[in-house]
């Protein structure tokens, strides 16, 4: 995926003139990033929840990446997450019932806040709004 990168990215060096780099970046973001992003973060078998129900820390990096590029985009990203944690956490208060063992029902509140911690460290880059979401 680099490589292609790199290869498009030399290509365009090539054939434009470097004024031109800038301002064709904005648009490309702005059309393929802006306007979708928040498709892109709420797609059910590919979003922000599904990566984080399914562990996956590096598409969640890549996602960073790309909505770390424009505007609003890491706030859209967080904002998914926020909705996810306070699910997570329901589904945990919901299923200790009346807390009978609240040994078990910390360890699980724990267990929850070190997932998401990791998440905090591989995908979101120890991001201030990412952590104070967590």
């Amino acid at each position: 995926s680099s490589g292609i990168n790199a290869e498009y990215g030399d290509r365009a060096k090539h054939y434009l003139d470097s004024s031109s780099e800038g301002p064709i970046t904005s648009v490309v973001e702005r059309e393929l990033i802006s306007v979708h992003m928040k498709t892109i973060v709420e797609m059910e078998n590919s979003g922000v929840v599904y990566m984080l129900r399914n562990d996956k820390q590096e598409d969640l990096r890549c996602m960073y990446g790309l909505l770390s590029r424009v505007e609003n985009g890491l706030t859209c990203m967080c904002n998914s997450m926020k909705g996810y944690i306070r699910e997570c956490g329901k589904t945990l208060v919901d299923s200790e019932g009346d807390i009978s063992n609240t040994i078990a029902y910390v360890q699980s509140l724990l267990d929850l806040k070190e997932r998401f911690d990791l998440f905090l460290k591989n995908s979101f880059c120890n991001d201030h709004m990412f952590k104070q979401a967590i």
